[in-house]
């Protein structure tokens, strides 16, 4: 499969829907339930800027809606079972409201593959733009070139990388993706036990304000 979800790897959701009433949702598919959790780490993957000190990570309701139009159904849904949750603030315009992964499933993340058609589709035409932002999500953000895209073919990098790794021969990158991982868990690890050892993201006043280290470990 092309694209996949990243959700809590010890998340059973059918377990937890056995006794919610799913029925109510409107062409209720599991899938997009697994769509809106895989925001919690994709969201602040895309922009680290995002990373908050509480963790919440906002969901914006325009661009929601473009891919599940009764969103609102799926996040309650969610919020009832007891795997996500909210801090119920925004402003319009200024600020989405902040769901992060109640204490029980701040985890290390598990991969789903993505089955769903029409979801497959919309991640197929976004990651065209490679641009999962909310001027994407508004038809503000332009396409890559033709040039663009025709080198990122040749090389199979992302557009978005093709400026550094024009640096690199591609087809000899490696990545090590096992100790990726070991070195991602072991800066959790090691932040999580004395919030001293938090990131520090700055403000423009000259203060600044904490990195949740939970948040930027999915992020990874």
């Amino acid at each position: 499969m092309r694209h996949s979800f990243y959700v809590p790897e010890n998340l059973d959701i059918n377990a937890l829907l056995d006794d919610y009433p799913f029925e109510e949702i409107e062409g209720f598919d599991e899938r997009y339930l697994y769509y809106l959790l895989d925001l919690v780490s994709k969201i602040p993957a895309d922009n680290k800027d995002l990373i908050s000190e509480d963790g919440y990570v906002p969901f914006n309701s325009y661009i929601l809606k473009s891919w599940v139009h009764n969103y609102k159904d799926y996040i309650k849904c969610l919020i009832k079972l007891g795997v996500l949750e909210t801090n119920d603030s925004y402003v319009l315009g200024i600020r989405s409201k902040g769901y992060r992964f109640c204490k029980k499933y701040r985890v290390a993340l598990t991969k789903i593959p993505v089955t769903n058609g029409k979801l497959a589709q919309k991640l197929d035409d976004w990651c065209e733009r490679n641009d999962y932002s909310i001027a994407a999500a508004q038809g503000k953000s332009k396409l890559p070139s033709t040039a663009h895209s025709q080198k990122q073919k040749q090389t199979g990098v992302p557009s978005h990388f093709l400026s550094i790794a024009r640096w690199f021969k591609p087809s000899i990158i490696k990545i090590d993706v096992d100790g990726a991982i070991a070195f991602n868990n072991g800066e959790y690890q090691y932040k999580a036990t004395d919030k001293n050892r938090w990131d520090k993201k700055p403000k423009y006043d000259g203060s600044y304000t904490l990195k949740n280290p939970h948040t930027q470990y999915i992020a990874g």
